[in-house]
């Protein structure tokens, strides 16, 4: 009735009440829980009603999504450096709330994809602000459980996702630089990880955007994050790129300025595509993976233990590890690995007696290499 219309109508204004959350105004994260309410109230009707619902209410859902994208958006750097710690978490941590709102909404109101397009279309053109491109990344990232190909979806509805979504991951190396729309292009990436398996025309381009940021201080984590769930997703067909998708990993290795979990995580990822390699083919790979890291270790076989090499000697011992337990071949330990593992056990068995007396580095490795 028209009680209820005005009653939504004052929360959708609500929920896009102009400035940032939290430092221009702080409530209208209290409405996200009303359109989930409010959906789950619509989609728990009987089937007739529910669609008469939707046809009746799916105008408001499509004008949320549009404000949603509007809530989203960061401010310009210089504000954002003026915020404080607390204010910045805030933001972000609303920013997922919202994410986790337009999922939902889209999974009963799949025309709302049309919104991300409308507004991604308009991106596109000269002077559009960074911020209002990486918010519709964001979204598209967020609906990304919602687009797949299944049996429950009309072959129209397939046809014209796939469509949008080659061509938000085509557009991707064309965008503006600037550290957050990168960032969330590689996490968006990630997230398309299981769509991108079947629709492998997409899977190399969005690889090498990946990959071209891997060996960025600023960028390595969600990258390298971004390219572990494709490696996941789509192993058989990486596999096939393994030499080519292998050339990054030495300069993240080298790069001082990079994590040690990043080049773990880099180095796990592609030993999983490793497990589709001939077994001839396995020894020869892992030894020329590993081989910085082996002759590191070689090094520290050969030094008492410093208190300054024991972050560097965690790194190493995490590579070892990661490739060991990368490699997922359903079988004990086949005949590559077992080699491997021979040849620098002698290594390994002198580390450990030097470092016996180190807690945080016999725990580490006792707890990563429980053998299979």
């Amino acid at each position: 009735g028209i009680n209820a219309e005005y009653g939504i109508s004052m929360v959708l204004e609500c929920t896009g009440v102009q400035g940032h959350y939290p430092v221009d105004e702080n409530f209208s994260d209290t409405t996200l829980q009303f359109w989930f309410n409010f959906g789950d109230d619509i989609v728990s009707e009987e089937a007739d009603h529910s669609k008469r619902l939707l046809v009746m209410y799916g105008s408001v859902f499509k004008k949320l999504t549009e404000i949603l994208i509007r809530k989203i958006a960061y401010p310009s750097d210089n504000d954002w450096q003026m915020w404080s710690e607390d204010q910045r978490a805030e933001f972000e941590s609303y920013r997922k709330e919202v994410g986790d709102t337009i999922l939902f909404v889209h999974s009963f109101v799949p025309d709302c994809i049309s919104v991300l397009v409308g507004e991604y279309m308009s991106c596109r053109t000269l002077g559009t602000s960074w911020q209002k491109i990486e918010a519709t990344l964001y979204m598209f990232r967020s609906v990304a459980e919602t687009i797949h190909d299944n049996s429950n979806t009309s072959k129209e509805d397939v046809t014209d996702s796939t469509k949008i979504i080659s061509a938000v991951i085509e557009s991707l190396p064309s965008l503006p630089e600037h550290p957050k729309i990168a960032r969330t292009a590689l996490l968006l990436c990630g997230a398309y990880s299981e769509w991108l398996r079947n629709h492998t025309d997409q899977l190399l381009p969005a690889v090498r955007v990946l990959l071209a940021s891997v060996n960025d201080p600023n960028l390595s984590p969600s990258a390298v994050m971004a390219f572990r769930d494709l490696c996941i997703e789509c192993t058989e067909v990486l596999a096939t790129e393994i030499i080519a998708l292998s050339e990054s990993f030495p300069a993240v290795y080298g790069n001082h300025q990079i994590k040690n979990r990043e080049k773990i995580r880099l180095c796990w990822s592609l030993c999983t595509l490793s497990s589709e390699l001939p077994i001839s083919d396995l020894y020869q790979y892992l030894k020329q993976l590993l081989s910085a890291s082996l002759e590191q270790l070689h090094q520290y076989a050969q030094i008492e233990p410093q208190k300054e090499l024991k972050n560097k000697l965690r790194l190493e011992i995490g590579i070892v590890n990661a490739a060991f337990h990368g490699v997922n071949i359903p079988q004990t330990w086949p005949e590559p690995l077992l080699q491997l593992l021979n040849e620098i056990w002698d290594t390994l068995r002198s580390i450990l007696a030097k470092w016996a007396h180190d807690e945080v580095i016999i725990e580490e490795w006792a707890r990563d290499t429980s053998l299979p």
